[in-house]
C-alpha cells in the first residue's frame, strides 16, 4: 500500500478587498459602516478571513478594529463629510 502525499489545503478566496466599504453589527442598530484597511488572511476559525476596519464617527473620532468575514456585508460608501474623507 502506497501512501499518498497530503493534499495542500487551499484557503477560500476573500470576499472583500482593501478599500471596500462594509457594514457590520456589533452593538449598533442600524449597522455601522467602515472601510477595509487590511486583510489579514485566513486566520479565523475554519480558515475564515479577518479584516481590519476603520470607521470615523460623526464627531471625527477614528476607530480601528478587526472583524471576521462572516460578520461583514458589502455596503456602499456613506455620504462624505470632511471627517469621513480620511484614508
Amino acid at each position: 500500500m502506497t501512501k499518498r502525499p497530503p493534499q495542500p489545503i487551499t484557503p477560500p478566496a476573500p470576499k472583500f478587498r482593501v478599500g471596500d466599504w462594509v457594514s457590520y453589527y456589533l452593538w449598533r442598530n442600524p449597522p455601522g459602516t467602515a472601510r477595509v484597511v487590511r486583510q489579514s488572511g485566513p486566520l479565523g476559525v475554519g480558515g475564515e478571513h479577518i479584516y481590519q476596519l476603520r470607521e470615523i464617527d460623526e464627531w471625527g473620532q477614528v476607530w480601528e478594529f478587526e472583524q471576521s468575514e462572516s460578520a461583514l456585508r458589502l455596503a456602499s460608501a456613506p455620504a462624505l463629510t470632511p471627517a469621513t474623507t480620511l484614508t
